[in-house]
Formats: C-alpha cells, structure tokens, sequence
C-alpha cells in the first residue's frame, strides 16, 4: 500500500499501523466480513500442497486460515505494500509451516510464476487501487493456475448511509446533509460493484456472487465520517447551517444512535482451463 501509484493508504507509519491493525481485528469479528470469508474460503478447493495467495494481506489473520488449508506440504503466501503492515503479517506467522510474506503490490506479483497459484483472496483492496484496476485482475489472471480460484470482495461507498436509530427525522437530516456537500469520493468507490466486470476483462469466468450491508463500524470510524463532513461544511454551508450541523451529529455520535452502513459485494472467478 506505498507503492506511488498503489493504495491510497500510502505511507504508513507504525503508529498508524498499530492503529489500523488494531482497527482491522475489530472488523474481523464483525458478523458479515466473517461470513463473508468463510464464504469465499470454502470455495477456493484449496487442499494440502497447494498454493494460495493473500493480495493485500493486511495483519495476515486471514492468510493464517489459508495456510490451514493448504498444510501439509502448501504455501500461503501473503503480499502487501505497507512496509509496517509486513512487520505486523510477518510477527504474527512467525514460526506457521509454509506462511511467506512479500512486499507487492496487487498489478505486479512478478515473484510470482505465471499459472503457479491455485487461489488469490483479495478482500478490501481494489476500492483503493488509483490506477485502472483491471490490471491488477489481469496480473491475477496470469499467476492463477489453470482452474484456479480468485475471491475478490470489495465495497460500494455510493451505498454508504448515515442512520441514526430511533430517529427518521434525523436520518433524513443527514441524507440531505450529504447531497450538499461535494463529498470526495475514494479512488474507486464504486469497487464492489464493478467486481464481475474487472474479472471478464481480465478474462476470468465468474462463478459465484455474494452481498451484504455492513454495518455497527467502530466508533473511531463514526468520528471520521462526523469531521470529514463538518470540515466539508465549513467550506459549502453558511454558518447557521455548519451550526446545526455540528450539533446534531455530535448529539447522535455522543449517545451512541449514529450508525454507517455500507454494502460489500464478494465475487468468485475461476481462470478457464484454455487461458489466453
């Protein structure tokens, strides 16, 4: 996630790291992203001696259960951009039979032989890609084995939604709050929609799809959403309306009625057996 041209995430630092893997762990008992990878983890056919790839493997928590799968005899292999977030993958496989962590990022897996893995998971990452994500899928298509697997799971941010429980009059608020401001959209916030597409140009045969609304994010996510929009209001609203705006997302946010919810898409590709 530092390549120049990379993720968005940048260059993280290791206090920044500690706090989005601590973010991460969170999000990992959260109900949907756990079913959403056993989901895409019981169909990869992954078997002992086979080889999986992590692309954008974050903490490695989800490589560990790949490297699971494919023992004895397997690899996991799991690559990232982040330089602090390896440190953290790399301390926490410390010592588990056939785990690798790389440095990579997700369009140039050149460590990597072409048609030499038999599954990719890539969970969260192509919203973030600035560059056409259909190279990444592309470099996917090349690694993949003959048959092989690739799960994708991504979000859609157009669907994101700001809902204050008990409270519709409030909710409504905040919707017409968000078609005022020119909220900046991430480098592909339409991600998880656009998943099946990315997998077709990159030649792969879609096979399975699955949705699902997340939602309860962490506080600490709810207080980004609540300043990204007030700092957009001081530059779009007058001041009467700044005003209002401050004291109702505060209000929600402090008794804990403010929610976001999001849609996440998961998609299953397989390489065709006659890859051009």
């Amino acid at each position: 996630m530092t390549d120049a041209e990379g993720f968005t995430a940048g260059s993280m630092s290791a206090a920044n790291a500690d706090v989005f893997a601590t973010a991460l762990d969170r999000q990992a008992e959260m109900d949907l992203i756990r079913d959403l990878r056993e989901w895409c983890r019981s169909r990869l056919g992954l078997r002992p001696g086979a080889t999986a790839v992590d692309v954008g493997c974050g903490t490695g928590a989800e490589l560990l259960e790949l490297a699971r799968l494919v023992q004895p005899g397997g690899r996991a292999i799991g690559v990232d951009a982040n330089q602090p977030m390896l440190a953290i993958a790399r301390h926490r496989s410390s010592g588990i039979p056939g785990v690798e962590v790389v440095a990579g990022e997700a369009s140039e897996l050149g460590r990597l032989e072409s048609g030499s893995v038999d599954a990719i998971v890539c969970e969260r990452v192509v919203q973030h890609l600035t560059y056409d994500p259909v190279r990444a899928f592309r470099e996917f298509a090349r690694v993949l084995a003959p048959a092989g697997v690739l799960a994708v799971t991504d979000t859609d941010w157009s669907s994101a939604r700001l809902v204050v429980r008990g409270d519709e009059a409030a909710t409504e608020y905040l919707r017409e709050l968000r078609e005022k401001l020119p909220v900046r959209p991430l480098a592909n916030q339409l991600a998880g929609l656009k998943l099946e597409e990315y997998c077709v140009a990159a030649g792969l045969e879609v096979v399975a799809r699955r949705t699902g609304t997340l939602g309860n994010l962490a506080a600490a996510l709810l207080q980004g959403a609540r300043d990204g929009i007030l700092a957009l209001a001081a530059a779009h609203l007058t001041p009467g309306e700044r005003d209002e705006a401050a004291r109702t997302l505060n209000a929600v946010l402090d008794d804990g009625r403010l929610e976001l919810t999001v849609d996440l898409y998961a998609v299953l590709a397989r390489r065709p057996l006659a890859h051009s």
